[in-house]
């Protein structure tokens, strides 16, 4: 696909995405506190403050308040006694596409509303036009009497020609095509449209986005990573925090501009359910470096609520300060000495932080209901929500009666309820790019220089998957056990037919480009793949190729034995010890759960890179948005299977001398896998407590015999038999040696047994064995009739290394 980059957007196939412009980085709504194409309810109960503009506004006390039933009027922005700094084009302050609701009218037209610490009065915009004004036989059924009628009516905002003024008459509705309530909704759409698009990677033929890069940043920020297992805050037991590290350029001093994805599946759904954002800014250098700012976008997500329990951090540290406490993205990373940039205590600096964040929830849906809730009434340090939040196609509720709850603009295509104490600094000093230093995000914009990249790789199975960049982790386990029982197939576990991993790569090159496809293992050294070459784009346009790994465990291996495959080390995956039918019939297995692990990253790179020649962080500014990561789990699990009950069936005492009926056969298999080759032992024990008059016991009484086969080969299922063994009989002594089988047969090895014995070579062992019961023998000695039982005990084992 090619993504072309144009002077005032991107164009992603047939979708064009238009950049806001400089004075307006959040489009109509950039003066806006509080935004919402459809509907805002505000819960007059408690006094609020901001600019607001919606498509309609009501009071009441729920998202789906529709005016019917309202609440009593209240105060909307009562700046008497604010001392701080107002914002530019402060007036209009409230701004509707429609007539408003009589509860909302009549808050506006309150002494305490709309009021300056100047004692000068603020205005209100309602409608598009003339035919959404108030008549006076309107007027006058909303207010009961004339003085407050007429403050409403001097409260309206005016053109230079002391004509009302309407929702086109303001100049950043204008300048940004909200002449409507429709096109104050779309207007959200595009704004976050384009900030979307800025870790978008690839599209399909309608221009929709169907893959992510990690993220985009300009030259003032060296990397950005995000966490790709589950972190725990030990501090507050959060469930799970979204850690973001971005380290800064400490040698650049202008302004960081950062979009970073932030997946809801990746990591099998890790950040869905986090209840912690934690943005820590490395190598920071306060005195020459402003806050960046971070636009976080986040996709996958089912909803979003920041309750009483969740936490925004942002935390700076030095140069210093990282070289003495190296971060690991996947531990919580939190010191005592940090700078904090988010403290409750401290509001400049938390507005001052929040002003330079955009959480935009471009794909987030919602009906009626809110999915995004803001639910937050707590005031300690880290529980005040941070950042513009937008959303344009879900509403959102607010539910804070603390001053701190959040900090930021809030901005929806669809509807807002609004329930929170909002302070004048909170609402006027949080608003994004406050400080009006924002660069822009030009230089995030994909450019001429694209590298090729990795659209998605098919293992076996049918498994497939596309990468999306260095930070998006992938996990996927094989199977080469023939035991469903055991390693059931499920989305996570797949099986292999045979040993090979085969990867097929589905690469896009730019045009007119050769690549060579370079491999990892195990975070160790970068590795061109020699056997088979990319085939060169010579065409004007991106072109699509693929190329096929038979085995990447072996195909990937060097003759230098470094940074190969690792085969050789067994992952403890847990104890085997379960019971289960085969056709009616009862079977048990024992053993362990044994795995190879090994991380595999796959980059394609352009020709004139050598990646093997490039510090890693070169590597990483050109190519981690192309880096394509998985960890690849293949399970040998060492398992017996054996018959958990021998049944001898019933015998009636006397009937021994008729014909066939002298003995009694119980029959069952013992089974063993052994995948990886190693060494085993198989103990099994007479454990019967019950000795006393058993008649299985009797001496000379019950034969145990077994019959080893021979698989001849690994490739089909084709067994052939060996030799009938007598392996001894069952005495009434207490615990009795059974039967042991070994790999490494020591003294512990009866010479009855040496005929059944495996060797580790095997990788499937198979031998039958049978417990005869002589009849005649109860004849003579039962005392009882009855039924007797014996109990065995099985107990597998391995000399083998294995790493827990």
């Amino acid at each position: 696909m090619l993504c072309l980059f144009f002077a005032n957007g991107i164009q992603a196939a047939t979708k064009e995405i238009i950049r806001p412009s400089d004075q307006y980085p959040l489009g109509a709504a950039t003066m806006a506190t509080f935004y919402a194409g459809e509907n805002i309810v505000i819960n007059t109960n408690y006094p609020t403050n901001g600019e607001f503009y919606a498509g309609h506004f009501y009071s009441g006390t729920s998202l789906s308040s529709d005016g019917r039933t309202e609440l009593g009027p209240g105060s909307i922005n009562d700046l008497s006694k604010y001392t701080g700094k107002l914002p530019k084009n402060l007036d209009p302050m409230f701004i509707s596409a429609t007539a408003f609701s009589p509860a909302i009218t009549k808050s506006l037209a309150e002494t305490q509303s709309l009021r300056g610490n100047q004692k000068e009065t603020y205005h209100y915009v309602m409608g598009v036009s003339n035919d959404d004004d108030f008549t006076d036989n309107q007027l006058d059924s909303i207010f009961n009497n004339n003085e407050y009628k007429t403050a409403f009516k001097n409260k309206a905002y005016k053109k230079p020609n002391g004509e009302i003024a309407h929702l086109e008459d303001i100049d950043y509705f204008k300048d940004n095509g909200v002449v409507n309530q429709s096109t104050g909704i779309q207007n959200v759409t595009t704004v976050s449209d384009y900030y979307n698009n800025l870790t978008a990677s690839t599209y399909d033929s309608e221009g929709n986005i169907t893959g992510y890069k990690l993220a985009s940043f300009n030259e003032a920020i060296k990397s950005v990573a995000v966490n790709t297992k589950e972190v725990k805050d030990p501090i507050w037991t959060s469930p799970s925090v979204i850690q973001i590290n971005i380290s800064m350029d400490e040698s650049k001093t202008n302004t960081g501009v950062v979009a970073i994805d932030i997946d809801g599946k990746a990591n099998d759904g890790l950040f869905q359910n986090s209840e912690e954002v934690a943005i820590n800014l490395l190598n920071y250098d306060s005195s020459k470096q402003k806050i960046p700012y971070i636009i976080l976008n986040y996709h996958n997500f089912k909803q979003f609520n920041f309750e009483n329990t969740s936490i925004f951090r942002v935390s700076a540290y030095t140069n210093e300060q990282v070289k003495r406490d190296q971060p690991d993205i996947n531990q919580f990373y939190l010191k005592d000495d940090r700078l904090n940039l988010s403290s409750t205590k401290d509001n400049e600096q938390r507005y001052n932080t929040a002003s330079h964040i955009i959480n935009n929830f471009n794909t987030i849906t919602g009906g009626e209901d809110s999915t995004i809730q803001i639910n937050n009434d707590k005031t300690d340090d880290g529980f005040s929500f941070l950042g513009t939040l937008l959303a344009p196609h879900t509403s959102i509720s607010v539910n804070s009666t603390t001053t701190q709850g959040f900090a930021g603009n809030i901005i929806t295509g669809r509807s807002l309820y609004l329930l929170s104490d909002i302070t004048a600094d909170n609402a006027f000093s949080s608003n994004f790019n406050n400080d009006e230093d924002f660069p822009g995000t030009s230089d995030l914009e994909p450019d001429s220089n694209t590298p090729p990249r990795i659209l998605s790789i098919d293992l076996p199975d049918k498994v497939s998957f596309s990468p999306e960049n260095a930070e998006t982790h992938y996990k996927f386990e094989f199977s080469l056990n023939n035991n469903t029982q055991v390693d059931p197939e499920s989305q996570t576990m797949h099986r292999l037919d045979g040993r090979k991993v085969n990867n097929t790569f589905n690469i896009e090159q730019p045009a007119n480009s050769s690549s060579n496809l370079w491999s990892r293992m195990n975070d160790g050294q970068w590795k061109k793949y020699e056997k088979e070459a990319i085939v060169a784009n010579d065409q004007d346009s991106a072109q699509t190729t693929q190329l096929s790994i038979a085995d990447v465990t072996e195909d990937l291996k060097t003759a230098d034995g470094k940074d190969n495959y690792d085969d050789q080390t067994l992952y403890d995956g847990g104890q085997i010890d379960a019971s289960y039918d085969v056709d009616g019939q009862q079977k048990a297995f024992i053993g362990q759960h044994l795995l190879h692990r090994n991380k595999f990253s796959f980059i394609v790179a352009r020709k004139e890179d050598d990646l093997s020649t490039m510090s890693q962080e070169e590597i990483d500014k050109k190519y981690s948005n192309t880096m394509a990561v998985y960890t690849l789990e293949v399970h040998g699990d060492l398992l017996v299977n054996y018959p958990k009950i021998f049944d001898f069936g019933t015998y009636q005492l006397g009937t021994s001398g008729l014909a066939n009926n002298e003995f009694r056969v119980a029959k069952g298999q013992i089974n063993v896998e052994n995948p990886y080759y190693l060494d085993w032992k198989l103990l099994v024990k007479n454990t019967t407590t019950e000795i006393q008059n058993n008649p299985l016991l009797l001496d000379m009484a019950t034969d145990f015999n077994a019959q080893l086969y021979n698989l001849v080969s690994n490739t089909d299922d084709t067994w052939l038999p060996g030799a009938f063994v007598n392996l001894g009989s069952l005495k009434a002594t207490g615990e009795q040696t059974m039967l042991v089988l070994s790999t490494e047969p020591d003294n512990s090895v009866d010479s009855n047994w040496s005929e059944v014995q495996p060797t580790s070579s095997m990788q499937f062992y198979k031998t039958d064995v049978e417990l005869k019961f002589h009849t005649n023998r109860a004849d003579g000695y039962v005392k009882r009739t009855g039924s007797y039982k014996l109990n065995a005990s099985w107990k597998l084992t391995t000399p083998n290394t294995i790493k827990h």
